[in-house]
């Protein structure tokens, strides 16, 4: 008997660390609600890939401005300011439950030539992979092809970090 609970013992205290394990927001399906509110910019980061396959990491410098945040209304409006004195404006829609696509049209916002600085600042329109959304975090990706910001590099990966 003290051997079959020695053999057994050690499998049952693996099964209950890999269902504790699961963290809860990852598996949930992704709504509108879930993403609705005020988050606050934690971090702009960037996987840069030149003609070696190798990337160049870099992250947007946070300078503690009072907006550096994007608000999702819930419905399909956004409002995106990183490191500038005013907000863009843009639209957004949520994409099966992996993915959200962002929209920034000119028309959306008040100064002329916004669209460069946006796309400098990593909030480019397009579609971005959900890689997280609890109630707490909310991390996205997106991968584009030349990017403008890069001169040379095959391939970007984008990512940003929301946090409330």
């Amino acid at each position: 008997m003290k051997k079959y609970l020695l053999q057994t013992f050690p499998a049952g205290i693996l099964l209950i660390a890999l269902s504790g394990s699961c963290k809860k927001g990852i598996n949930d399906p992704v709504t509108l609600d879930k993403a609705a509110g005020t988050w606050s910019i934690n971090a702009i980061r960037y996987s840069a890939f030149y003609g070696s396959g190798e990337s160049r990491d870099s992250t947007v410098p946070w300078r503690p401005t009072l907006g550096n945040n994007v608000t999702f209304d819930g419905i399909s409006n956004l409002e995106y300011c990183f490191n500038l004195p005013y907000k863009s404006f843009g639209n957004y829609k949520l994409d099966q439950s992996d993915s959200i696509s962002i929209y920034f049209g000119r028309d959306n916002n008040r100064l002329d030539g916004i669209d460069s600085l946006i796309k400098l600042f990593g909030s480019e329109s397009g579609r971005w992979k959900i890689l997280l959304l609890t109630s707490t975090n909310f991390n996205i990706e997106k991968t584009s092809y030349r990017n403008n910001a890069f001169p040379g590099a095959t391939k970007v990966i984008t990512y940003q970090s929301f946090v409330r």
